[in-house]
């Protein structure tokens, strides 16, 4: 296959992705940004990594898809901080709920 035609398949599939709606509502896009963001956290800390090196390999992964989308689709910088935020919320909850209830202590 050419370098190209995998291009063209993958613009295809992301215009595919962006036009379903879960619900006739969300979008697909959005459910799936924060499922794989919470996905890459918990499969990090699922290897013991600290939380705050899991919530910066999530932020790394989103930023380097994110820049890879802008050379392969017509993506504006708009929808591109739109998913940025929506892969890194849920990580980030995580991360600040953990070092919330971290330093208090239970009877």
């Amino acid at each position: 296959m050419s370098k190209n035609h995998i291009s063209r398949m993958y613009t295809d599939l992301m215009r595919e992705i962006n036009q379903t709606r879960i619900l006739d509502t969300i979008p697909l896009d959005y459910f799936l940004h924060i499922a794989f963001g919470q996905a890459i956290y918990l499969i990090c800390r699922l290897f013991k990594l600290a939380p705050i090196k899991a919530l910066i390999i999530v932020i790394v992964v989103e930023l380097i898809k994110e820049i890879a989308d802008s050379f392969a689709m017509t993506h504006t910088l708009t929808e591109s901080l739109i998913d940025f935020v929506l892969t890194i919320s849920l990580p980030t909850a995580c991360f600040v709920i953990g070092k919330m209830t971290g330093k208090k202590k239970l009877n």
